[in-house]
């Protein structure tokens, strides 16, 4: 058996978590799903390390209905695979006058970096406070993991 690439934990630049592995030429079905369940066990780790740490309860009775333990997106190349745990879909944001425009949801759009609203009041929104696309972002996403002791990424 081709043993697993290097499997990358990644959150330098972005609000949230995630996990990346790359692919090798032509990986079998099997090599791909030895990956998937590999990154799927990161994020299941990082976010049960987020649940302990900050006493929230992430994504609670799907395990009972034999679901998975938590959400997350999913985006594979021919030369990458790419997980990434959510927290929530989106956030509900305000206008420049503090009335709320809607929420904004981030599903499979997230790691294809697009972001869909569905009116002209939410775009105006975001596009008149950027830091409403990071808050949206921070939302639906595990933190970045840290190490207590010197704060650096695991």
């Amino acid at each position: 058996m081709t043993p697993l690439p290097k499997m990358r934990l990644t959150s330098s630049v972005l609000p949230f978590t995630y996990f990346s592995s790359s692919l090798p030429e032509d990986p079998t079905p099997e090599y791909l799903h030895e990956i998937y369940t590999s990154l799927l066990e990161k994020a299941c780790s990082a976010t049960k390390h987020f649940s302990e740490k900050s006493g929230d309860v992430v994504n609670p009775g799907s395990v009972a209905r034999n679901e998975s333990p938590i959400m997350y997106n999913l985006a594979l190349t021919d030369k990458a695979m790419v997980l990434c745990p959510r927290l929530s879909e989106g956030l509900e944001i305000k206008d420049s006058n503090g009335d709320l425009v809607g929420p904004v949801s981030l599903n499979g759009t997230l790691l294809g970096g697009t972001l869909l609203v569905k009116s002209k009041q939410e775009w105006d929104a975001l596009r008149n406070d950027e830091n409403k696309l990071r808050d949206i972002l921070q939302a639906i996403g595990v933190p970045p993991i840290t190490n207590d002791k010197d704060g650096k990424i695991c």
